[in-house]
């Protein structure tokens, strides 16, 4: 009897102190999942000063629904070109096998967005949503999570796979598939890339399942210089024979509706699952800058790939041609009409629940970065994409081709 009731009393200290350890003081509840990290013989500051390093063998815990959920080792180091020069830093964390954490798909390497040029947070995970019920090739969603580095809060983060050829994220079984990102961005640090021959665009291998993959990458520069000659001379049968057409138009009308000049210039991924496949949009990446944020490009009601971007010097003309083609524009029109009009609206429908949901979190992570009130932000961006659905839908809208 005693054996027992001094089990009882261990299992209660036991719990006890696990609530004790959730709630101590340097937590905050706000009611959205925690990631706690405690670096190994480093401090943040010495991560700062070089992103491309990663360090090994630090701890990490996550809790969610006041309970530990995970714990384990990771290594953890920074990512991003021009966000990594923000105050609020973007990392990369990873584990040495593939590990399910929170509602996330299974992955290696998981990325800690900062979100910081966007005070509402909701830019990418409404976008990644958007793709996600459009079935855009391998779309998925991330999740908020509140950050601790070394006991100290970081801020509100949306943590998701990292972008990369695997079983979990984008799954790509032949030897030979390929991996690119279109970026003509600055930050051309990468050893594997090409320019194409008649746009001038800067395209960037980022993953590959064949080690020997230069035979592989130039075939699909070859294919995709061919795409160029189609699109250039308007040829809409040797395009739609060449890409798959409708993840073209799923990406279409996501940067024109977000107004994302990065969609265009970089974060535009693409593959080929072997070179006889054709070239695939997919997944979507990077909205923390859309949604009416540049000034150049605030207004809801104006075109942004037709009329604002075609001047800016690093933006792709890739879909400039694409869209100035009839076939395509309909293409996109009879999308819009048929699918895409309806996962936007209830995409807008559903936002109030996500700032509910995010409300704590998001004023506590807004006053810690002095950034404007979550609640004006969440005003905001919900003000500018119902206009926006207004302006696509009268535009575009019930088949109108004018």
């Amino acid at each position: 009897m005693r054996k027992k009731i001094l089990i009882i009393i261990v299992i209660v200290f036991v719990l006890y102190l696990s609530l004790y350890l959730y709630n101590s003081n340097y937590y905050i509840d706000n009611d959205i999942p925690i990631i706690d990290i405690r670096l190994n013989d480093i401090n943040l500051d010495e991560v700062h000063k070089d992103k491309k390093i990663e360090y090994k063998n630090n701890k990490i815990n996550i809790y969610k629904n006041n309970k530990k959920e995970f714990t384990g080792k990771i290594g953890f180091k920074g990512r991003g070109n021009f966000t990594w020069t923000l105050d609020k830093k973007s990392y990369r964390i990873s584990f040495d096998e593939k590990t399910k954490i929170l509602d996330l798909p299974v992955s290696k390497k998981y990325v800690l967005l900062s979100n910081h040029t966007d005070s509402s947070l909701l830019k990418n995970d409404f976008t990644y949503s958007v793709a996600k019920k459009m079935n855009l090739n391998y779309s998925f969603t991330g999740e908020f999570i509140d950050l601790y580095i070394d006991k100290n809060y970081i801020g509100n983060y949306y943590i998701t796979p990292k972008i990369n050829i695997s079983k979990n994220v984008v799954n790509l079984k032949n030897k030979d598939a390929l991996l690119v990102e279109l970026d003509n961005s600055y930050y051309k640090d990468e050893e594997n890339y090409f320019t194409t021959k008649l746009l001038n665009d800067h395209i960037v291998l980022k993953d590959s399942n064949n080690k020997k993959f230069d035979d592989n990458f130039k075939i699909f520069e070859n294919k995709y210089n061919e795409v160029e000659e189609c699109i250039v001379n308007k040829n809409f049968y040797c395009i739609e024979d060449k890409i798959d057409i409708e993840s073209f138009i799923k990406y279409y009308i996501i940067s024109e509706f977000s107004e994302n000049p990065d969609s265009l210039q970089s974060s535009l991924y693409m593959y080929t699952n072997g070179n006889d496949d054709k070239i695939h949009i997919g997944p979507i990446w990077d909205f923390d800058i859309a949604y009416g944020l540049k000034p150049q490009y605030s207004s809801y009601d104006k075109f942004l790939i037709k009329e604002d971007l075609i001047n800016e010097k690093e933006t792709s003309k890739l879909f400039y041609n694409l869209i100035s083609i009839k076939e395509f524009e309909n293409r996109v029109i009879s999308y819009w009409n048929s699918t895409a009009k309806d996962i936007y609206k209830e995409e807008i429908d559903n936002i109030d629940k996500k700032i509910k949901y995010l409300n704590k979190a998001g004023i506590f992570n807004n006053n810690y970065w002095g950034l404007n009130t979550f609640k004006r932000s969440t005003s905001i961006f919900k003000y500018w994409i119902s206009n926006r659905y207004d302006f696509i839908n009268n535009m575009i809208g019930n088949g109108s081709n004018e």
